[in-house]
């Protein structure tokens, strides 16, 4: 059965009477402010789920990769060039993979880095890094395309990594977000998300691993924390905040809250996998992330048997 051909724009779109149907996450639970994923979330999106960067002696090419046709990253999903000069036509041919062809003569399997995680939620909150040095990895030349409990991931070193998508979620009276994750090892200031660099350097907001899951900070110094142990495994967290309560919520477990502070509207950018700060970094993966700027709290168990059923965490 034919599938995923390609538009000029290079987005990955079924097309044709015959392409299967498909409902996704977002269909059901519309209106995210911004999503990120390594599966398709809506029946509607059909972009990229994320752009890559090869570099081979010096010569650097990148490419998004649309979807395959089980709506999700893999070394069969076709690329789009968008920097540079590539024949491949599949992301396994893009990194020369075991048992694919090498229409580049790369003559063997090649590293590959996200460059940007594309926002599914249609308000163009992409998530970027163009420092080479600091792009996570998606497949690596040794294990192949990363995962993580099968599924596909995005991997932090711990050491530089991290993506930012901008200052975005700004202003908002309610923040509810289902992260998708693993930390491989743990510090006092490992992030999975947080909008900092604000005021003084403190975080508005964030998804921390010790110091307490959720944190708001107010001023230096003075914060509001939900507490709860993530689990040494991939998890999936229920966090945010609302008028009331910081809150969090592990595998589908009852919510930790704490009395919220009220959240300073600084001018400052939404980052994944690192601290406040930037000069600490989390090592680990994300494999999703969908932020809604309201109260998500009726939807919490359809949302999430919806990502527990395509990640199969608990």
């Amino acid at each position: 059965m034919p599938i995923n051909n390609l538009t000029e724009e290079g987005f990955g779109m079924l097309t044709g009477s015959a392409a299967p149907s498909f409902t996704g996450l977002l269909d059901e639970y519309p209106n995210a402010a911004a999503a990120y994923s390594v599966r398709r979330l809506s029946s509607t999106y059909t972009g990229a789920l994320i752009e890559v960067r090869r570099t081979v002696s010096s010569t650097t090419v990148t490419a998004d990769v649309a979807y395959d046709s089980n709506n999700e990253l893999s070394l069969d999903s076709e690329i789009t060039v968008t920097g540079g000069s590539s024949s491949a036509t599949n992301l396994g041919e893009f990194v020369a993979a075991t048992g694919y062809s090498d229409p580049d003569s790369l003559g063997s399997g090649q590293d590959a880095f996200a460059r940007t995680w594309y926002d599914q939620s249609g308000n163009a909150n992409n998530a970027t890094q163009t420092s080479a040095s600091a792009q996570p990895k998606i497949y690596d030349s040794v294990i192949g395309l990363v995962v993580e409990n099968g599924k596909p991931a995005i991997d932090f070193d711990g050491s530089n990594d991290f993506l930012e998508a901008g200052d975005i979620l700004s202003g908002l009276a309610a923040l509810n977000v289902f992260t998708v994750s693993k930390i491989d090892s743990s510090n006092v200031f490992d992030d999975i998300y947080n909008k900092g660099i604000g005021e003084l350097g403190e975080r508005e907001y964030g998804l921390l691993i010790n110091v307490g899951m959720v944190t708001i900070d107010e001023d230096l110094d003075t914060n509001s924390t939900a507490s709860s142990t993530p689990p040494a495994n991939q998890f999936l967290a229920y966090s945010g905040y609302d008028a009331s309560n910081v809150f969090v919520g592990i595998d589908g477990a009852a919510l930790s809250t704490n009395t919220a502070l009220t959240v300073k509207d600084r001018s400052s950018i939404l980052v994944f996998m690192s601290s406040d700060v930037r000069n600490r970094y989390s090592n680990g993966n994300l494999q999703e992330a969908i932020f809604y700027d309201s109260d998500q709290s009726s939807n919490r168990t359809g949302i999430e048997t919806n990502i527990n059923n395509y990640y199969n965490i608990y």
